[in-house]
């Protein structure tokens, strides 16, 4: 799994997790969410007591797809556009815009799958996240182009550590949390407004879990943004440090050349006129 790769997922399972939980409960309870919902969208639609209907995805199979579409691509143009690279970084080039990849097609899953059962803050969150994702992956290349190698490593390393910690949060939150609000919706009745109430607040609870992660991905664009800082005042550095050299050189030729002594030229001696 690549990195910043499950966290549109997270929508997407929480869901999986609702959509389960109404099912399982009967008819009266999945038109009344239905009815809270909108009863879905377009071509998509939610569970209703008349008549079941239901899409189904395989996010597997399309992530997987898309990834050996896009994958040979970026092998081919990496070799042209990255043959100067180092080896490592080479491989941190490419696996970057493979992550992107897979993060994207991640989101526009949960966007369809949250949009389908009427969850339209929830899909709103999504893309609010895929934005902060493609800044983050545009300035990752930024820094994998620019950085030493060494610099790096270290933000290649803070990005997966923070992907495993938001991983971890939202896996608790699918397992623990959700399970436990759904529990607690199962005690009203299903079309009061006790009932359309609480469901409101879980699909408020989700959407703010969702807001959550945006919010630690926006706190990755700032450390990028002291990173590349950083790095181009490296490089102004190492640039001027380099001309003071460069001029330092020259000054030293210029006063060694004129403190060599140049031997007199032997007079020359008057040639005598031809004879007429």
């Amino acid at each position: 799994m690549g990195l910043f790769s499950g966290l549109a997922s997270f929508c997407t399972n929480a869901v999986n997790t609702v959509k389960s939980f109404f099912k399982s409960s009967g008819p009266a309870l999945t038109s009344a969410v239905a009815s809270y919902s909108g009863g879905g969208s377009s071509s998509y639609h939610t569970y209703t007591s008349h008549s079941t209907t239901s899409t189904t995805y395989d996010p597997d199979r399309v992530k997987a797809a898309q990834l050996e579409k896009e994958k040979a691509e970026i092998e081919s143009s990496s070799q042209i556009k990255l043959a100067g690279m180092e080896k490592e970084r080479l491989e941190y080039m490419k696996q970057a815009q493979l992550d992107i990849i897979q993060a994207q097609t991640e989101s526009r899953i949960a966007q369809e799958r949250a949009r389908a059962e009427g969850f339209v803050k929830i899909a709103e969150a999504v893309t609010e996240m895929q934005e902060r994702l493609n800044v983050i992956a545009e300035r990752r290349i930024a820094i994998i182009e620019r950085g030493t190698l060494q610099a790096v490593r270290e933000a290649e390393e803070f990005y997966a550590e923070l992907t495993r910690a938001i991983q971890e949060e939202n896996d608790r939150y699918t397992a623990e949390k959700l399970p436990a609000l759904l529990e607690i919706l199962g005690r009203y009745e299903a079309g009061s407004s006790a009932h359309t109430l609480y469901f409101k607040k879980i699909d408020e609870d989700i959407t703010l879990q969702a807001t959550h992660t945006t919010r630690q991905l926006e706190s990755v664009i700032k450390r990028q943004e002291r990173m590349i800082d950083e790095i181009m005042a490296a490089k102004g550095k190492i640039t001027e440090q380099t001309g003071n050299i460069t001029a330092g050189m020259l000054e030293a030729m210029r006063e060694k050349l004129e403190s060599i002594d140049v031997p007199n030229l032997p007079e020359m001696k008057e040639i005598p006129a031809l004879p007429s």
